[in-house]
């Protein structure tokens, strides 16, 4: 994907100037998002194979930074061996991705503390997690709970989240989730459809016109990726990269439902599973694309210096390992293991072997605002099934699955 970047830059300088001049967000624009084909085949899908590299030191900073801009990004189903920063073969699935770990932290054993997202978000978002409470009561731990845009709004950063993942709520749809993941947000944007929709594009978008208009104060951003998840619809370009074949994929076809996926999943050849992981990884190239986009205004000069980025998965997904399509259900790596990769001025180069915990993202966010390093200090790494997710019936108001743990 080519861009002009000086005239992209002067674009961007004369609108955040335009929205501060009439008092509006550059966000408050509505975007409408086009159809399927214009959104996704309009663009090559041929990043580099690594991110430019920005040294700090090459871009002198005039005074000291106090308070470091946080990118905190995380990204909806990918297991960390799809990647291939973690070993996985084939097309590249995430150059920007492991471009970004290339000069960064790297964690080997990153591991979710939930296979599903809206209670692993929970745990990161609040950096805890809670092994025994039934649903109802489990929600109102959490509603209680200081969230991070909490923490870095008191010291004086602006907030914003943008998420194209229904479950994560929607204030002004009417839509709440069962935990408040807009707490401490000045701003929550979420343009989330359905599970079909391609939303990537739009966020990186609204990312970085909100980092142009403040590029003068201490940010904290949280973007959520969404389409990754099933059902998988990627370009047909990088579904191609990836070896998909309409021809040859039988049963299995972009954008075939999860229902019908899983009635028909004990009868899938050997053929059909590769189909319909690559339509996954072609999913996670197309996300990876848009990260580039990202990553590339982040790296110039007026944020490089003083801008850090923690980029993960919120859980993995299961290929019928064990006799199951999705996720949700066990604690296992193919459930649970996930890329996690952090780089910024106030990142060091490592490779760190030992189990970490995604919830490590939130203590993380906080040290690497003050332009400090994470210390890796867990010796256990806690995992659980337990989730929580309204049903709308007030005789049973949550839906849950056996409740089991992992210590890792």
């Amino acid at each position: 994907m080519k861009r002009n970047i000086s005239a992209g830059l002067r674009l961007r300088r004369f609108l955040a100037l335009l929205a501060s001049l009439l008092g509006v967000g550059i966000l408050a624009l509505s975007c409408k998002a086009g159809d399927e084909k214009a959104r996704g085949e309009a663009a090559s899908h041929k990043a580099p194979a690594s991110i430019k590299k920005l040294p700090p030191q090459s871009v002198p900073e005039k005074e000291p930074v106090e308070r470091y801009n946080v990118v905190f990004v995380s990204i909806d189903t990918v297991r960390a061996d799809e990647l291939e920063c973690y070993g996985a073969k084939g097309p590249a699935a995430a150059p920007t991705w492991c471009g970004l770990a290339e000069r960064g932290t790297l964690f080997e054993r990153a591991y979710s503390p939930a296979p599903v997202t809206v209670p692993a978000m929970t745990a990161i978002l609040s950096g805890s997690l809670v092994t025994n409470e039934a649903p109802r009561e489990l929600a109102a731990y959490y509603r209680n709970q200081e969230f991070l845009a909490q923490k870095l709004a008191k010291r004086g950063y602006r907030t914003a989240a943008l998420t194209d993942h229904l479950g994560l709520g929607d204030l002004e749809a009417g839509r709440r989730a069962v935990v408040d993941f807009h707490k401490g947000f000045d701003l929550f944007v979420n343009i989330g459809v359905d599970n079909r929709t391609w939303g990537s594009a739009e966020l990186v978008d609204r990312a970085i016109a909100y980092l142009d208009a403040r590029s003068d104060e201490p940010v904290f951003l949280w973007i959520h990726f969404f389409d990754p998840h099933f059902e998988f619809v990627p370009p047909e370009s990088l579904a191609r990269l990836f070896g998909y074949e309409e021809e040859t994929c039988g049963r299995v076809r972009r954008g075939i439902g999860i229902v019908e996926l899983r009635k028909i999943r004990h009868t899938l050849d050997t053929r059909e599973l590769a189909c319909l992981r690559a339509l996954h990884r072609a999913e996670i190239r197309y996300v990876d694309d848009e990260l580039f986009r990202l990553v590339q205004r982040i790296e110039e000069p007026d944020l490089a210096p003083r801008t850090n980025l923690i980029v993960f998965a919120d859980h993995a997904e299961e290929f019928m390992e064990r006799d199951w399509i999705g996720h949700e259900r066990t604690l296992f790596d193919e459930m649970i293991r996930v890329p996690f990769v952090m780089a910024g001025p106030s990142v060091p180069a490592r490779r760190v072997e030992r189990p970490v915990s995604t919830i490590s993202a939130h203590e993380a966010a906080l040290e690497l605002a003050a332009g400090r390093p994470l210390e890796v200090t867990e010796d256990v790494v806690y995992a659980r099934t337990f989730h929580y997710y309204p049903t709308g019936n007030p005789k049973r108001p949550y839906r849950s699955v056996p409740n089991s743990f992992a210590a890792i």
